[in-house]
Formats: C-alpha cells, structure tokens, sequence
C-alpha cells in the first residue's frame, strides 16, 4: 500500500496520483456510507453529502481529509459552505460518540445512570449545586459519565462560596427593667456607651460603672446593646476599650 523508494518520482499529478486510486500504491480502503473508519467509535453520517455532491469517502479518497483531520492545504473545504464534513465524516475529524466507562461505580455505588437519574448531571455537564460529586472522593465521574462530560478533559469549576450573611442588628429585649426600673435608654443615658461605633464589641459599660451590670441588676448587658448585648463577654472589664469619661449618677 505505498511507494518504493526508489519509485515514488511515479506519484503526484504528473503521473495522474496513482496513489488515489491504486491499492498497491497507498488509496486508502474504500468504506460505504455509515461504515466505521478506525477503532474509535465513529461513524460516517449516512447519506451525506456537500453541496457540491462529494460524500465522505470522495474527501478521503481525494486526499482532503485523513485520520480525524483536514490534510494540509485542504482546510478550505470545510466550513459551513461545504456541507461542515468535519461534523460527518471520521476521516475529516467527526468526533466519536461518548461511551460510559463500562462497569464504572463510585465508592458510593453511584452509577453514571444513576448520576443523569438524580439530576447530577446532564447534557455533560454538573448541573448547578451538583459540582461537588465531580471530586475524586466521589470518584470522578467526569471522568466517566457522558452525561457529566466524560472527554472534556477537566472537571467543572467549583461555584463560588456564598457570601458572609450579613451582620446581626442588635434588638434591645422588649420590655426589660433593672430591678431600679431602669431601661435600657435609660442605661444609656446614664451607665452605657458605644465607643468608636455600634457593633456589639464597641459597646459596653462606662469606665467604673460595671458594677451596674450582672445578675444582682439583672444583667443589662445581656439586654441592652449599648451595654454589650451580643458581646462574647457580657461586662466590660477595667474599660479597656471603651475610652469614655464616667459620668456622676446615682447608684442605680
């Protein structure tokens, strides 16, 4: 099926490229409409043809097309305006259909079937939310799965993670007293301060009027924001962060 060496000055178009139409000179093997062109898989398109008339075995027995490519030179017989032969014929780079990794299971016994029947995958792609099963603890089916895009060469992107929730507002508790009748505007005017802003961590008691908190007061700072509410530590101590003068006020 090829030249001798020293008898390959007889092929081109000068000698009328026996190499296209004689077996013992290199034609590539005849192959009908449908017929399967290598171990890949694929298929020819059956019954198709260009626009021009010329079918798949005319491109690869006219030298177009050869192993899944366009020859070099002879791209511009692609395209749209000849038919897309790319899209049928194996020898000018049709694709071979996917095939499910036969016997294929994840350590979860998860099958390729079962991942298209849960709604994993689809169309080989994760569907959104699902792009955590593509992990290799889950086996990889992308690897493996038509569905989950078994031939596309990487996994899918990960989503991004969701955004923080936003910060709690501080609600004072409804209602609440000190045992004096205090509220917690009250406290506010008198014993409590935000210092530098309105986060729980910037509000506590005012430097020297911590004894106006805990249990024997019924412990605004579990209360009342500008006393604290919200604060991994309910009272203030020594004023650390809170750089407020005291202000005189009566016990209670």
């Amino acid at each position: 099926g090829r030249f001798l060496p020293a008898g390959a000055w007889a092929s081109g178009v000068d000698f009328g490229e026996p190499e296209k139409h004689c077996c013992a000179c290199g034609k590539p093997p005849d192959r009908g409409p449908g017929d399967i062109s290598s171990d890949s898989g694929c298929v020819d398109t059956v019954g198709w043809q260009n626009l021009f008339g010329a079918t798949c075995d005319d491109y690869s027995s006219a030298g177009r097309c050869a192993g899944g490519a366009f020859t070099p030179g002879e791209e511009w017989t692609s395209g749209h305006d000849f038919g897309e032969p790319e899209k049928h014929c194996c020898e000018c780079g049709k694709p071979a259909p996917c095939v499910d990794t036969p016997h294929w299971r994840n350590h979860y016994g998860a099958t390729c079937s079962l991942y298209e029947a849960e709604g994993h995958c689809r169309d080989g792609a994760f569907l959104p939310a699902h792009e955590y099963t593509a992990a290799a603890e889950f086996g990889s089916p992308w690897k493996h799965c038509c569905a989950c895009g078994k031939g596309r060469g990487s996994p899918p992107p990960l989503p991004p993670p969701p955004p923080p929730p936003p910060p709690q507002r501080c609600t004072d508790t409804p209602g609440w007293r000190n045992p004096f009748g205090k509220d917690c505007a009250e406290m506010a005017a008198e014993h409590c301060r935000c210092a530098g802003g309105f986060r729980p961590e910037d509000c506590g008691f005012v430097v020297g009027h911590e004894w106006t908190g805990g249990v024997t007061y019924l412990s605004p700072e579990l209360h009342c924001c500008i006393c604290g509410k919200g604060r991994l530590r309910p009272v203030l101590q020594g004023g650390a962060t809170l750089a407020v003068a005291p202000r005189h006020s009566s016990r209670g």
